[in-house]
């Protein structure tokens, strides 16, 4: 049957550009599970079971892999939206930091556009080390991989983001204290020379 459809529909076939080659990979490793289990020469039962094995986990594989690049393609989109969600958003921190009481909410603001900046930055740094790593291996390791861009480095490139975020905060709270501090020095002595004369 395998041949019979590769030979009337080769352009559906085709190893990597046909449309239906998944399917002919999937025949292809359940006949290499059973010519495997022979050459080994399992127990009968190993040998039947040894092609529903192939074909289930290859079924499975596959399943994994569309759910794991779904995931780092959500990410992706989600952290491009906030970013562009926090840049409409702009406006308003500035009108409200030009009001004369409360904080100024554009310090709030630039750190929540750093800290979305500071996570794309790292999640594309992770995926393209993970890359990296597999291009360069020896042995091809999907799996590694497609766990690395789906689950991991989201999760380490938020929690990256959420520290840079806290540290730029508290870097612009300490010189927004230590200007402030020099700025009421100076209006003091401004202020004692003034009344001294």
């Amino acid at each position: 049957a395998k041949s019979d459809l590769t030979k009337k529909y080769p352009d559906k076939f085709k190893k990597n550009d046909g449309v239906f080659a998944w399917f002919i990979d999937s025949i292809n490793g359940t006949i290499d599970a059973y010519k495997d289990a022979l050459k080994k020469k399992a127990s009968p039962m190993d040998v039947v079971l040894a092609p529903i094995n192939a074909f289930v986990g290859s079924a499975i594989t596959d399943i994994i892999t569309i759910i794991l690049v779904g995931m780092n393609g959500a990410y992706q989109w989600g952290i491009e939206l906030t970013m562009l969600m926090t840049a409409l958003l702009g406006p308003l921190a500035v009108g409200g930091s030009l009001l004369p009481y409360g904080a100024k909410s554009i310090y709030t603001w630039l750190v929540g556009y750093f800290s979305v900046g500071f996570g794309k930055l790292c999640f594309n740094i992770i995926v393209g080390f993970a890359g990296q790593l597999v291009a360069d291996s020896k042995t091809y390791q999907p799996m590694f991989f497609l766990f690395t861009i789906g689950i991991f480095a989201p999760f380490l490139s938020t929690g990256l983001a959420a520290g840079g975020g806290i540290a730029v905060l508290t870097q612009i709270n300490k010189a927004a204290q230590f200007y402030g501090g020099i700025a009421l020095d100076i209006t003091k002595t401004l202020v004692t020379k003034k009344m001294a004369k």
